[in-house]
């Protein structure tokens, strides 16, 4: 089967670490024998994090075809509340124009369509489906925003902001098909949405388990020029205040000879004398740095279905 995946999460030269979860994901596919194209329009404004990426890369599976990822730029205008609208709604247009024209340039077309989260890949990749004649997938793996528990309001996936619940059932009410990483997020589809659960299927995360394996830990240190002694905790996560950095931090603050590999982006502007190192890493190097440790921690107060957990694990 040719898949095209449609992702606004997915690792590029100037941000390797940004989107492995769905690179991981893409590759398990193209190592059952499906052809895969990555859409992944870029935003302008990428340019802070340094050029931007080519239009058109070949990546290898590690042991599958070879993944091609097709690249349009697009001007994002972030997601904002402006009152009267949310600047969310102008993002997914050009965004999806930007997926359409990358479409266009594939040398075949497509027999599924898969979009990563609801908006804005999600609904983008629908569009596609619409216009193509072809079925259309939407992965729901997003973490839930809840309001403040003594004011009115639900929790509902992060994702839906832009468009809110009412937009949102009428965008998905007859079309697509959804693959939740989670029973809540399974649940969230029928109940917020008004899905059907004919049209879901829940799976968790998985995991590459030639790449996730443990590793000998004084090896693992002496490779990464960690101290050999002192107790190590390994936390995977950005370092947003969901994930709960700060809290391992204060956690573990006055423990004697205890320290924290602190690994992902955003990390690295966490200052302290407990930290031993910090900041994204290649993908291949989550392993090691997880088999350096003697424990792994991620106080999270909200998740889908966590891929560094399961990796941990």
């Amino acid at each position: 089967m040719r898949i095209a995946f449609v992702t606004g999460n997915y690792p590029a030269p100037s941000r390797p670490s940004v989107g492995t979860f769905v690179q991981q994901f893409v590759w398990a596919m193209a190592r059952q024998g499906h052809e895969c194209d990555v859409i992944n329009p870029i935003s302008l404004f990428e340019r802070r994090y340094g050029a931007l990426p080519p239009w058109f890369a070949a990546e290898s599976a590690g042991g599958g075809p070879d993944v091609r990822v097709h690249r349009r730029s697009y001007l994002s205008f972030s997601s904002r509340n402006l009152g009267w609208t949310h600047t969310g709604r102008w993002t997914q247009r050009t965004f999806t124009a930007a997926a359409k024209r990358a479409v266009a340039g594939l040398p075949a077309r497509p027999d599924l369509i898969y979009g990563h989260f609801l908006y804005p890949a999600g609904y983008a990749a629908l569009r596609l489906g619409t216009a193509l004649g072809r079925p259309t997938v939407i992965g729901v793996g997003e973490s839930f925003a809840c309001p403040d528990p003594e004011g009115p309001g639900e929790c509902q996936p992060w994702t839906l902001e832009a468009f809110g619940v009412r937009r949102a059932r009428r965008h998905y009410a007859r079309r697509g098909y959804f693959l939740a990483n989670s029973t809540p997020n399974g649940e969230m589809l029928v109940n917020l949405l008004g899905i059907s659960s004919g049209r879901i299927r829940v799976e968790p995360n998985g995991v590459d388990l030639g790449l996730m394996h443990p590793r000998d830990r004084a090896d693992m240190r002496a490779k990464h020029s960690i101290r050999p002694n002192g107790f190590l905790v390994a936390f995977v996560g950005s370092g947003e205040a969901r994930k709960g950095l700060q809290r391992l931090l204060a956690a573990i603050n006055g423990l004697p000879d205890v320290y924290c590999l602190a690994i992902g982006r955003g990390t690295e502007g966490m200052v302290s004398p407990r930290i031993l190192r910090s900041g994204p890493v290649p993908h291949g190097i989550v392993p090691e740095l997880l088999a350096c440790a003697d424990v792994f921690a991620l106080p999270t107060t909200a998740e889908g279905s966590c891929t560094a957990i399961i990796e941990a694990m």
